[in-house]
């Protein structure tokens, strides 16, 4: 029970940490390519990140 436990906030960090590096990534790769302001990139990252979630 305890390990369970463990392996799941464990689980839940990675999940955090690899999300939060993928839309900083996205964030970074969509600045690069179409030099569009913040707001419409966050609103196409937030879209894609609902989307995989969708998806999954």
């Amino acid at each position: 029970m305890v390990f369970f436990s463990f392996f799941s906030l464990l689980e839940l960090t990675i999940l955090v940490v690899s999300v939060s590096l993928v839309i900083s990534v996205s964030v970074t790769l969509f600045m690069e390519f179409s030099g569009c302001h913040f707001g419409v990139c966050d609103f196409a990252v937030v879209k894609f990140f609902l989307v995989s979630i969708s998806l999954r």
